[in-house]
């Protein structure tokens, strides 16, 4: 009897690992195989330039997770004096702030 089994097509369109479709139920991720129990702490002079975009952040994150767990990230990162460019304007933004509530996964 010929083996049934059936392989993977590599050149053929998949969804990526974080796309939910509604309607679903969402697979569960695993965490870090380590606890995680770190605080980060951007202070008064973290400076951000990437793809137009000319930011000072500050504000704390505390990522914590047991074994094999989701991380979970709590706090707030401010976004101030930002500078936007982008199809040839130029835009500022006065304080933004972004905030994390919990579980990541």
């Amino acid at each position: 009897m010929p083996d049934s089994s059936i392989s993977r097509l590599s050149n053929r369109p998949s969804w990526s690992n974080d796309v939910q479709i509604v309607g679903q139920e969402q697979a569960r991720r695993a965490g870090p195989p380590s606890a995680v129990n770190a605080t980060l702490d951007l202070g008064d002079h973290f400076y951000i330039r990437a793809s137009g975009l000319e930011a000072r952040l500050a504000g704390q994150l505390t990522v914590h997770s047991e074994p094999g767990e989701p991380l979970n990230v709590t706090g707030i990162i401010a976004a101030q004096d930002a500078l936007f460019d982008a199809y040839g304007q130029h835009f500022a933004s006065g304080a933004r702030h972004g905030e994390f509530p919990g579980t990541t996964g």
